[in-house]
């Protein structure tokens, strides 16, 4: 049964913030950006159902401009984290523009909308960003969210939504905060500290580096498009094992006593020369789920001026363009 973390967001409105307990193994401290100087063109998942038929779904796609920027977009991002099949954020085809030297604007050419803006720092960073998704299958979104950083380092995020359903509209306002190891790689991600709070705690395999990875979990759709359009970045440096995100309930027999509303359990990982993932396995359902980016170093692709431009529909078409 696919979970919804959509509804979560819907029930757990005015949760009260506390403040962050940082224990001697967390700091928080790492960079908001890659510095491998590779970028991910595919970020796509192949889905093995239990009856053995399998299906390729592309989560990412993108083209760069002459200038080196993101120009175009293709993404679908969902909270159905089982079988790939429903996505709240379907971008066929996006478009990606540049203005005034600190906003950023993500259009759906072809729905004709704006579907995010963000306000940049001088030194680049996000400092808010703007986002609304309007749909028939799902309550139209609007969500504003501010970035703050210790130095050069993400510290949290505030996200104040507005989710609009046939009942009426909900607002929500919520303080993401954001531990890391020693190596820089995020171990947690929380809502604050009491009972009731979500988290989502990431474990690794320290004997394992890897020069970078893209990942399938995400914090709320903002952050994810942010990702995608190569805007924020949470790098990683060891292969990832488990993710777990749920409601922190203090006291009862759950791993970091955080009852489990969505996990994720990663192997088989397959790395290109340069340490970069290529592709791993998600085997936490019965739904076996391969995961494969393609990864391009400098320089980045040019993209067409139209929408000519080679998209991924399969496995095949992966390795075609991506061989090992």
């Amino acid at each position: 049964m696919a979970v919804s973390i959509l509804a979560l967001i819907l029930s757990s409105c005015q949760k009260r913030l506390t403040d962050d307990v940082t224990t001697s193994e967390e700091v928080k401290a790492a960079s908001y950006t890659s510095t491998h100087g590779c970028k991910p063109m595919v970020f796509g998942v192949v889905v093995k159902q239990p009856d053995g038929v399998s299906y390729w779904r592309t989560l990412m796609q993108k083209w760069y401009g002459s200038d080196g920027k993101v120009a175009y977009l293709k993404a679908n991002i969902g909270t159905d984290r089982s079988n790939y099949e429903i996505f709240e954020v379907k971008l066929d085809w996006g478009e990606v523009t540049y203005h005034n030297n600190n906003q950023v604007y993500l259009r759906d050419v072809l729905r004709n909308m704006q579907l995010m803006r963000v306000t940049l720092m001088p030194d680049g960073k996000p400092a808010a960003s703007y986002f609304t998704s309007e749909g028939d299958r799902f309550p139209d979104m609007i969500d504003t969210s501010y970035y703050y950083y210790n130095g050069d380092m993400l510290e949290s995020i505030i996200s104040i939504s507005n989710i609009a359903t046939a009942s009426g509209s909900t607002f929500v306002f919520r303080k993401y905060s954001f531990f890391y190891d020693m190596h820089g790689n995020l171990i947690r991600a929380e809502t604050g500290s009491g009972p009731g709070s979500y988290k989502m705690h990431i474990k690794y395999d320290y004997s394992k580096p890897v020069t970078d990875m893209m990942v399938p979990h995400f914090l709320n759709f903002p952050y994810q498009l942010l990702d995608y359009m190569d805007l924020f970045h949470f790098p990683v440096h060891h292969q990832i094992t488990s993710v777990v995100f749920g409601e922190y309930q203090p006291g009862l027999p759950y791993p970091d006593e955080t009852y489990p509303i969505a996990r994720w359990m990663y192997t088989n990982y397959m790395l290109e020369p340069n340490g970069l993932v290529r592709s791993y396995m998600d085997v936490a359902d019965v739904f076996e789920k391969t995961f494969y980016t393609g990864w391009q170093c400098s320089p980045m692709m040019s993209a067409p001026a139209n929408r000519e431009k080679t998209t991924i529909g399969s496995v095949a078409d992966f390795e075609q363009l991506y061989p090992r």
